[in-house]
Formats: structure tokens, sequence, C-alpha cells
């Protein structure tokens, strides 16, 4: 599916926003991809919307700080590891 004129302004921003070859969007789908999983599984291993996950890819919405700080601590992997509806018990669900 090609981008729109809008996408391409909006990623252009973004990335020069951060001073990054990518966005955290693009970047999200690539780790996403490079594990194998769908939009489906990862959004619900990780309690978000499937819908609302393909916005982050697509740089649609910003990706919260919260998303994010799950991520980077504990890895895309974990998440795909992890049984449905499971959370570290140290780990608050708001967190």
């Amino acid at each position: 599916m090609p981008e729109s004129k809008q996408q391409k302004l909006r990623r252009a921003i973004l990335r020069d926003e951060f001073d990054a070859f990518i966005t955290a969007g693009q970047l999200l789908k690539n780790a996403r991809r490079i594990l194998g999983v769908g939009t489906e599984f990862i959004s619900k291993k990780m309690g978000i919307n499937s819908r609302l996950w393909a916005r982050y890819e697509n740089d649609r919405v910003k990706i919260p700080n919260t998303i994010l700080l799950k991520i980077f601590v504990f890895g895309l992997s974990f998440w795909c590891n992890m049984p449905d509806n499971a959370m570290p018990q140290h780990m608050d669900k708001d967190l």
C-alpha cells in the first residue's frame, strides 16, 4: 500500500524531530517483523487493542511512554513469550 503524501510528511517531521533514520513506529514494526509475529498476537500479549497497535506502527498516533518503557525494559521477545493476560509480579499494570 503506497504511503500518502501526508503520511510521508508526518514521518519526515518525526524523523527530523528526533534526528533519526526511521520513526519509532517504523522501528516497532521492524522489530515485530523480525520476531515473526503479527500485530494481533503482539498487541494481545501487551494488552493493547490491535487497531491501536497498528496506529502506533503507522505513526498515526504517538506511542505512549508506558508502552515504550515496557518494550525498552523487557524487549518485545519477552512479551511474545508471556502467557496471555500475565504480567511480571513486580510490574504495575498501569506502568
